[in-house]
């Protein structure tokens, strides 16, 4: 040891290591630098990077996660969206008339069913000479169309409304007071009938004088365009009276509809035997052609009633409704003596 107040070492004096003692920072820098050979700043900007990058994706994550969700909510919408559209759909084409428990449609169906085969079994039948002498003429066939007609309405009206004709259901059809599947079964179900009438009527025929079993055919020197004129206004003219009679408005007329509206076949009838066998009824045409193999001129007794159906419709119900009935604002002498009853009768109880 030097003499006391001396100065130190001059390496001590300059901050060096004294021999046998490690400074605490240069060590922990060597320590780390054997342990990792990468710079301390390196680690640090990995680990920042490392962190960063779980961000970005926990952010795209995140992202995705809403993308989905907001996609399968759309689809969702969409979804209900098609469902209330198709259930308007299917109201407005009249699917829920099938699923009626009570078996409205069913019922209605059979009554079109047995309504033209009636019309075609005594209708056609009128036409038919079974004992090979003079037939009974026009007068005995528009009758018997005519009343046959009138029958029908009377038995199943309050079933179908007694439609028995694709020219009636069409202009029906497009004035909305049917729906359209309602209106193709019922066009259906009166083919279906008339098809069955006509082959009744063959059965209980002698095959000697069935002939054409009252087949509907023009008249000599008739063309398809005036037999189509012909069927237009015979059409018209029945579906015109229909909605005449039927028409809610005027409740006074429903007793007589099938009276009324058996003449006009009758009158029909009258007019247009010569002309086309006065069809007024495709379905009716169509029983005949099936069972008896005749189809000349067939779309004459399709086109023309229907298209004077609709025509007709279209105009009553566009010119010719009657006005709504008011209720009455006012009570007449006998239905105030009635609530007056009424009210004494309620104060005694």
């Amino acid at each position: 040891m030097g003499p006391r107040g001396a100065s130190p070492p001059k390496e001590a004096a300059n901050g060096s290591e004294r021999p046998g003692r490690v400074v605490p920072e240069v060590s922990a820098a060597r320590a780390v630098s054997r342990r990792c050979p990468v710079p301390v700043e390196g680690v640090l900007k990995s680990r920042e990077g490392t962190r960063r990058r779980h961000s970005e994706a926990v952010v795209r994550g995140s992202v995705s996660e809403q993308v989905v969700f907001s996609s399968l909510h759309l689809h969702l919408c969409a979804f209900h969206i098609f469902c209330k559209m198709s259930a308007n759909l299917m109201e407005r084409v009249g699917v829920n008339e099938l699923k009626d428990r009570r078996g409205g449609i069913w019922k209605a169906l059979l009554a079109e069913f047995l309504g033209t085969m009636i019309l075609n079994l005594f209708g056609c039948g009128s036409c038919i000479n079974v004992n090979e002498t003079q037939a009974g003429g026009y007068i005995l066939i528009s009758l018997s169309f005519g009343l046959a007609v009138m029958a029908a309405i009377q038995a199943v009206g309050h079933v179908s409304g007694a439609h028995v004709n694709p020219a009636v259901t069409a202009g029906m059809l497009v004035t909305g007071r049917v729906y359209p599947l309602k209106g193709l079964l019922y066009i259906i179900a009166q083919c279906i009938g008339a098809i069955t009438g006509t082959a009744i009527l063959k059965a209980l025929t002698p095959d000697k004088v069935q002939g054409n079993l009252g087949m509907t055919t023009l008249g000599p020197n008739v063309t398809a365009i005036q037999g189509f004129g012909i069927e237009f206004f015979l059409g018209f003219i029945l579906v015109l009276v229909v909605f005449g009679v039927c028409d809610p408005n005027k409740p006074t007329t429903a007793g007589i509809a099938p009276l009324v509206i058996g003449l006009t076949v009758t009158v029909g009838h009258l007019m247009a035997i010569d002309y086309t066998g006065s069809s007024m009824n495709p379905a009716r045409t169509l029983g005949s052609a099936v069972v008896s193999a005749h189809w000349d001129d067939h779309w004459v007794y399709w086109l023309g009633p229907i298209l004077g159906g609709i025509s007709a419709a279209l105009l009553y119900y566009h010119a010719f409704s009657a006005p709504a009935v008011e209720a009455p604002t006012e009570y007449s002498p006998v239905q105030l003596k009635r609530l007056d009853k009424n009210k004494d009768e309620d104060g005694m109880a």
